[in-house]
């Protein structure tokens, strides 16, 4: 696995010295090649020299002039900010927290820029993919997808959703006045894929009360099964080539099979479920420390993955801290969703809808929230 090249200019030599000491510490000195500088010039006159990097991370108090004195490099700029108010940009991060989550927010800036995940994302300078995962079921990831990209669509964005768990349940939570099910999708995929994006528009469906874009694939987990991974990423490929997306959100099956694997490696981000129990936290654990057998990098799934606890109670029990896992958010246990009827009962829940908000903002920012445990 190639090192990324990460420089970091800071004017506070004690910062820079807990950045090193940390990276050298810890498993971040298996991702990144970390150059350290204190002051402009030091960095402007390495950058002169040596063009080439993946990453630079900078004090905001290096930030004016930051293109013309430390070049173009398109790959990515982070700027340190003091007050979390300032991060009014996706490449603004909070200075002073973590450093494993600080870390966290680059890696997950720098894919989410380069569409660099495992060498199988999609690029687009509009839309990006989002998929949401757990190795465990029921841990509410349907649930959590259709509210997640609702909340997308009511804030204007243009989302679509993507349903490919083995038992879709996509028509609880969205409909359309035409009712036909996306019948083609796998036909045109499998037998005809150079005209799918002409067929596309006739296939999608829109649901006008969330005002979100979906396909309605009706839940035949056999065909489900004999989808390819080609199949699925030139599926993908073609939403985000129509440009019409801001956000395609995909709900992932808890298997480990095609369909799981080519929705993770065609995702720029992971939005990652646990539930609130032990079983959730072991099986996270296992999965991503087996990465590199599906991924090539044990590493990248953890680093493009936004760790979220749904139904939590408030408290962690001691046990879970051994899995060293960087939770961000946390979504609270809706008692009324035990015996949900439909999906007004599932969208219109205020505390929910509340964090959820919270979440969506962070995730879209690239801001951090939450505490890690470790």
């Amino acid at each position: 696995m190639n090192k990324l090249k990460l420089l970091f200019a800071d004017p506070d030599q004690t910062y820079l010295t807990s950045v090193s000491e940390y990276v050298l510490s810890s498993k971040s000195n298996e991702r990144f090649e970390l150059k350290l500088f204190s002051t402009k010039e030091n960095l402007q006159h390495y950058i002169t020299k040596e063009p080439e990097y993946d990453i630079l991370v900078m004090d905001e108090q290096f930030e004016d002039g930051a293109e013309k004195e430390f070049g173009t490099n398109e790959r990515c700029k982070v700027v340190l900010k003091s007050e979390i108010e300032s991060c009014d940009h996706e490449n603004n991060v909070f200075k002073y927290q973590p450093l494993n989550q600080l870390l966290s927010s680059v890696l997950s800036y720098y894919y989410s820029e380069t569409a660099s995940f495992g060498g199988h994302a999609i690029k687009s300078s509009k839309t990006k993919v989002l998929s949401v995962y757990s190795p465990a079921g029921g841990t509410g990831k349907t649930t959590f997808s259709a509210n997640f990209a609702r909340q997308l669509a009511m804030k204007n964005d243009s989302v679509f959703y993507l349903n490919f768990e083995l038992l879709n349940s996509t028509s609880l939570y969205f409909q359309s006045p035409e009712d036909e099910p996306s019948l083609q999708v796998f036909y045109y995929l499998k037998a005809k894929p150079n005209v799918f994006l002409s067929k596309l528009e006739k296939l999608k469906q829109y649901d006008p009360v969330s005002r979100v874009h979906y396909l309605d694939l009706l839940p035949r987990p056999a065909e489900m099964l004999e989808v390819t991974k080609e199949e699925i990423r030139n599926l993908i490929t073609a939403l985000v080539q129509t440009e019409d997306y801001d956000y395609i959100v995909i709900d992932l099956d808890s298997a480990i099979q095609e369909l799981t694997l080519a929705g993770l490696q065609a995702s720029n981000q992971v939005i990652w479920l646990l539930n609130n129990d032990i079983h959730s936290f072991q099986k996270t654990d296992i999965m991503l420390d087996n990465a590199g057998d599906f991924f090539g990098d044990k590493n990248v799934l953890k680093d493009k993955s936004y760790f979220v606890i749904n139904r939590f109670q408030g408290a962690f029990p001691q046990e879970f801290q051994r899995f060293n896992i960087p939770v961000r958010g946390y979504l609270p246990f809706i008692p009324e969703w035990v015996s949900m009827t439909d999906r007004d009962h599932a969208f219109h829940h205020p505390l929910y809808t509340k964090e959820l908000l919270s979440l969506i903002e962070d995730i879209t920012r690239n801001r951090t929230a939450g505490v890690t445990i470790d």
